[in-house]
């Protein structure tokens, strides 16, 4: 894995600590209406590591590409949860880190009821570098049972501002050696193919799994 050294490292940690908060702005400006939590009779579980949406927000059509170069829609993501992040292969920092304690995560759910139908996705929002072989072989480093996607630039585009996640890829890198922005935070997709919480760095697993659990018992039927 190549790692940025020198400025390049810091011009990206200081891009994705941008990003994440222009994503933060975002997201609660657009999703966290004051009156949602009201309108759905219910109180919305405040948790230190996550942000629960008021009301789950269904994600739009897309077609990706997965390991096997087969499509892979929003349909993949329905009848499960899903814990999704966006990055490339090539980051020094954010993804290894969050890939690292989504692998926890995964880890802590084995055995349990809510591991049975637990998944977890990676998308790469660098195609240009991140073919489906490279991506399988550095997802699976992690975890072989992670998911690895990618896709044309304009999907991945109007995916991640669907997610509500943000990147920005260099349009004319000077060297194959560029740095992408991207948000740092993981959705929570839900059995419907809808967002239903993100979590935000620093990860901690054990109190992911708590709130992951809680943010399943908020949307199970009363």
């Amino acid at each position: 894995m190549t790692h940025m050294t020198g400025k390049g490292s810091t011009l990206v940690l200081v891009l994705i600590a941008a990003l994440a908060a222009a994503g933060g702005a975002w997201l609660g400006t657009r999703l966290f209406a004051p009156d949602a939590a009201e309108s759905a009779g219910r109180e919305v579980p405040a948790l230190d590591v996550a942000t629960v949406l008021p009301e789950a927000k269904a994600l739009e059509a897309f077609d990706l590409i997965d390991f096997e170069l087969n499509s892979f829609t929003r349909e993949q993501m329905k009848d499960r949860w899903t814990f999704v992040m966006i990055g490339y292969t090539y980051c020094p920092d954010v993804c290894p880190f969050t890939l690292a304690h989504l692998n926890t995560v995964d880890k802590l759910l084995e055995g349990s009821d809510l591991g049975k139908d637990t998944s977890f996705l990676f998308i790469s929002v660098d195609p240009r570098r991140d073919d489906p072989e490279r991506i399988k072989d550095y997802v699976g480093f992690f975890n072989r049972d992670f998911f690895g996607v990618t896709g044309e630039p304009e999907a991945l585009t109007r995916l991640s501002r669907d997610l509500g996640l943000i990147f920005e890829v260099p349009e004319s890198p000077e060297s194959e050696d560029y740095a992408v922005g991207h948000s740092a935070y993981v959705a929570l997709i839900g059995p419907n193919a809808d967002i239903q919480a993100y979590f935000r760095p620093p990860f901690e697993p054990p109190k992911m799994v708590d709130a992951y659990r809680r943010i399943r018992e908020f949307r199970s039927p009363s």
